[in-house]
């Protein structure tokens, strides 16, 4: 089946298990904005997601019961548009699409935004290649490739068995220390690194468990000595939601990095279920338990990516979970490499706080 031939299909299991996710707090909504060296014109950018959602009618489409349905008509570049809002929106999938596209008054950065549902990081990445590039790009090219259905839920599984369980049940990894005042939305804070300084998961992951530390002994001396890591491994940039994770626990002190790097060299997790709407429920009212086993941070790096015209992109992956910290990093090819915060319980200021210590944590790294 090619990617235009559908009107109307069921949920994949992987898109019910978010659709469908116990945790109703969190937005599902990871994005990219990506800075760009020259003015993008809305009118192209608008043309070419049009050719773009005829190819893919997953970008057009609306939720009904449990399946998709193309063509809601909602699909549009806003122009002229602030950001800030674009990227803090909740999703409605059964009211407009599960994408949105934002560009700013001057052109210089453009706002691409998924439901976790239907696209995943690099996803995010195909749809701004193909804003950015040529409308005769997008019929060739990863921007045009159609992700295959996926078995697996993009959640990590949890390994070990039962005992395991039991364990992250009794014993839930900590979490990173919230602001003294509770803040009014989720925090989006972004900051380039200095040359040099690499943003593999694995320094990332160590950097950012170094600079949590003294962070929350800062703050009433919250624990930090038994962390939960979660590392999305993506695949290729096609428009659909691929990524697998791979969970760390470890406890303090340890090698952080080796452990990542163990980690993202062992197979995928099993393929979960999808969750059907009664299974949901149920689960829904689990949710603080289920919430207990989730992780302290997690650490998502996008790599390099081709983007023509990106000077410098800022991925935010979806926080969740105890901490609902996660850290993103990504790096055009030919430009600048940025990592970012983004949490929900931390005002502005205290992520701009944190990403500062992980990004002196990096630099520490590599002198």
């Amino acid at each position: 089946m090619s990617a235009g031939s559908w009107q109307a299909r069921p949920l994949t299991p992987s898109e019910a298990a978010i659709v469908f996710h116990p945790d109703q707090q969190t937005p599902w909504a990871p994005s990219v904005v990506v800075h760009l060296s020259e003015p993008l014109d809305a009118a192209l950018a608008a043309t070419r997601l049009a050719a773009l959602a005829a190819l893919h009618p997953i970008l057009d489409a609306s939720l009904v019961g449990d399946g998709w349905m193309a063509g809601s008509g909602r699909l549009r570049v806003e122009a002229d548009a602030d950001l800030d809002p674009v990227l803090h929106a909740r999703f409605d999938l059964a009211a407009g699409p599960p994408l949105r596209v934002a560009l700013a008054a001057d052109g210089l950065r453009l706002a691409v935004v998924g439901h976790h549902a239907a696209l995943d990081g690099r996803a995010l990445i195909a749809v701004a290649s193909a804003l950015l590039g040529s409308p005769d790009a997008l019929a060739s090219g990863a921007a045009a490739q159609a992700a295959p259905p996926m078995a697996a839920p993009p959640a990590p599984a949890p390994t070990g068995g039962a005992a395991e369980l039991l364990r992250r049940v009794a014993q839930p990894a900590d979490r990173v220390a919230p602001s003294f005042s509770p803040p009014t939305a989720e925090s989006f804070a972004a900051a380039p690194l200095p040359p040099g300084v690499s943003p593999r998961a694995s320094s990332l992951a160590a950097a950012a468990v170094t600079a949590v530390g003294p962070w929350n002994a800062a703050r009433g001396g919250s624990p930090w000595g038994r962390i939960g890591l979660t590392i999305p491994v993506g695949g290729p940039a096609v428009l659909g939601n691929v990524s697998t994770h791979r969970r760390v626990d470890l406890g303090l002190p340890a090698d952080v990095g080796a452990a990542v790097t163990a980690a993202l060299a062992q197979a995928a997790e099993p393929p979960g279920t999808g969750l059907s709407p009664a299974r949901a429920k149920l689960l829904r009212a689990l949710a603080p338990v289920t919430d207990r086993l989730s992780d302290s941070l997690l650490i998502s790096n996008l790599g390099r990516v081709e983007l023509p015209g990106a000077a410098a992109v800022d991925f935010y992956p979806q926080a969740r979970g105890r901490s609902a910290v996660a850290i993103g990093a990504c790096t055009p090819v030919g430009g600048t490499a940025r990592i970012t915060v983004r949490a929900r319980d931390l005002v502005p200021a205290d992520a701009e706080a944190l990403l500062d210590r992980v990004v002196r944590q990096l630099a520490l790294r590599a002198a």
